[in-house]
């Protein structure tokens, strides 16, 4: 889905897509769920109907009234089995994408999520501390502000290196970039102060393939393009410059047409920093 969040526009979802959305946080499965554990459970009984026929002749049993048993049986076992699945698969993008349309009914269930289902071992197994961010971040977005400063008070303890610039580099940005707010925007102002240097290293050094040193400041300046509807950064080629695209600011901050931007991009943030206008229309994901 990352590679289309541009195409995505809150518009694009319905208040029965946003309802739909809401209810993968559900433990039980929704009527079309249990109607495929039906249509499954009716598909494993008829494979060995004759085995069946053959139980209601010797016992002496109505074969329709066997036969709705087993039926009724076997669609319970496959609803406990998709259901326990279900829990254990909750995707964290479903709460980034209900904070992200600002859906208000969905703030209950994901405040339960954090304070109820996480604690169940068997409820998102496999991304429990995934689902538990993105739960806040969501709530944060939608003006919850114990976790908006949770969030942020995190990131303060975190170092951005920009010689890591795949995921580990541009997460924190996004996610601070996804709670829309004008602090936690400002907080990611906050690792352009970190001035030290950091070295990649190329995955072909021992052929002399060199990659330039780097700091945090340059990059940090070009990203804040991806947020901010009126910033006076230029783009090369007459274009318009979308570094939220291509997630690859740092190799950007190589090009000396963008670097001799910088001055002016920390000038323009101190003196619009109360005043600067919020895009409030992309959706920031891993």
């Amino acid at each position: 889905m990352r590679w289309y969040r541009e195409m995505f526009r809150k518009t694009d979802f319905s208040e029965d897509a946003k309802k739909t959305l809401l209810k993968y946080f559900n433990r039980t499965l929704p009527d079309y769920g249990i109607e495929d554990c039906r249509k499954s459970a009716k598909f494993t009984i008829n494979l060995d109907i004759a085995k069946l026929r053959l139980e209601a002749e010797k016992k002496e049993l109505d074969f329709d009234s066997l036969y709705n048993a087993a039926l009724e049986k076997q669609t319970a076992q496959n609803i406990e089995i998709v259901s326990a699945k279900a829990r254990s698969r909750v995707s964290p993008l479903y709460a980034r994408l209900l904070g992200w349309l600002d859906y208000k009914p969905a703030i209950p269930v994901l405040k339960a999520v954090l304070t109820d289902s996480l604690k169940n071992e068997k409820y998102a197994v496999d991304n429990k501390e995934e689902l538990a961010l993105s739960c806040k971040l969501a709530l944060a977005r939608m003006g919850n502000k114990k976790y908006e400063k949770e969030v942020i008070d995190y990131y303060k303890t975190v170092e951005l290196d920009c010689s890591r610039f795949g995921s580990e580099f541009y997460e924190p940005m996004d996610n601070l970039f996804y709670i829309n707010t004008r602090q936690s925007i400002n907080a990611v102002l906050e690792f352009a102060k970190n001035t030290k240097i950091y070295q990649a290293v190329h995955p072909d050094a021992d052929k002399g393939i060199v990659i330039p040193p780097c700091t945090a400041k340059p990059a940090v300046f070009l990203y804040l393009s991806a947020v901010i509807k009126n910033y006076p950064l230029e783009a090369m080629f007459g274009g318009r410059a979308n570094f939220y695209g291509s997630r690859n600011v740092v190799a950007w901050t190589e090009e000396e047409f963008y670097l001799e931007q910088i001055p002016k991009l920390e000038k323009w943030m101190k003196e619009n920093i109360k005043t600067y206008e919020i895009d409030n229309e992309k959706l920031f994901i891993p």
